[in-house]
């Protein structure tokens, strides 16, 4: 038996198929072809299906990514109140202080406002997420506008690691950044004719600090200097440009702080075993000894305090973290709080 197929004569669109001694005349659609008017429907029915295809696809990512947006920005702001929470409980705490005569950080770094209450202090989850609180005093840290004291300024740097033929270069730079009236140049410092011949120019200040970070600005200061590096301890935890110029609270200054000041190991330990529970703290000056005294240690109580809250809700990966620092004063009927920094933050703290 054999099979041909060959076109028909005379009739459109139809083919012959000879089987053995019979001939069949079949139509183009029969045979599985198409006519040009069939096959241009058919590229429309596929271009259209692939088209509503990337549309739809479109759609859906375009829903999904305003889901997560949505998911993010509930977690965001869940993590912001949770963190003004923390900031009211830790201004309840210190409203709450039955003697502001004195000040107190426990050796574990916990800000304590009495012998009973106590502290805010610390990290813990709750049901609506984490949470943690520092309050530090900023009375315990190197007032860095206090430039008279050069030979502070110079243990303070020496203690972070800076070397050595930087530090006086960078100490005149201070001066004269400060410097009011812009008159006196010091030898190894800069003006305004040094900072507008950078890439970026801006002015010298001509005035005090306003935020410890300030001094990044300064001729000599590096990012490393301030925040820290392989060889350098950072400055940031040791300054401030709110606490009192020339005191520093014995009970509640850091180790590393005494360190510079010139305290050795024997005496740090003293004052951290005055410190203990047990006694408390220093609740006289007449307490502090002389050559302490002497070294700057020279007052128990603080009025300037730091408030640091981060705060993170169920599984978001970015924390919220409000940062004030607040300057305390006796009221009628207990203390009033003035703030004299704010600044809110979002981290993005898990992978």
């Amino acid at each position: 038996m054999s099979f041909d197929v060959s076109n028909g004569t005379g009739i459109q669109g139809t083919r012959a198929l000879t089987v053995g001694r019979k001939t069949y005349k079949l139509s183009a659609s029969k045979c599985g072809v198409f006519s040009g008017g069939d096959g241009f429907a058919l590229i429309m029915v596929l271009f259209i299906t692939a088209l509503l295809s990337v549309v739809s696809l479109g759609f859906l990512n375009s829903s999904r990514w305003n889901t997560l947006s949505t998911h993010n920005l509930k977690e965001e702001t869940l993590s912001y109140y949770l963190a003004v929470s923390g900031y009211n409980e830790a201004i309840n705490y210190l409203m709450s202080d039955k003697d502001a005569s004195f000040d107190l950080v426990d050796g574990e770094g916990n800000f304590l406002v009495d012998d009973e209450t106590p502290p805010v202090t610390g990290k813990r989850s709750t049901e609506d997420g984490d949470i943690e609180i520092k309050i530090i005093d900023e009375d315990s840290r190197i007032n860095i506008n206090n430039v008279s004291n050069t030979n502070r300024l110079k243990n303070l740097f020496e203690y972070s690691g800076i070397p050595d033929d930087e530090i006086t270069g960078i100490i005149d730079s201070m001066k004269d950044w400060i410097d009011r009236e812009n008159k006196i140049h010091h030898l190894a410092g800069a003006e305004d004719d040094y900072y507008e011949s950078l890439d970026d120019p801006y002015h010298a200040k001509n005035t005090m600090f306003s935020i410890p970070e300030e001094l990044a600005l300064v001729k000599g200061m590096t990012h490393e200097y301030l925040y820290g590096s392989g060889e350098t301890k950072p400055l940031l935890p040791l300054i401030t440009t709110f606490g009192a110029r020339a005191k520093i609270n014995i009970n509640t200054v850091s180790s590393e702080v005494m360190e510079l000041l010139g305290l050795d190991s024997a005496q740090i330990e003293a004052v951290y075993k005055q410190r203990n529970e047990d006694i408390g703290g220093f609740r006289s000056l007449n307490l502090i000894p002389n050559e302490i005294r002497r070294k700057g240690l020279n007052t128990i109580a603080s009025n300037n305090l730091r408030i640091e809250v981060t705060a993170i809700a169920g599984n978001s990966k970015t924390a919220a973290k409000i940062v004030a620092v607040l300057k305390r004063s006796r009221s009628a009927g207990g203390y009033k709080f003035n703030t004299v920094y704010w600044r809110e933050s979002a981290e993005n703290i898990r992978s």
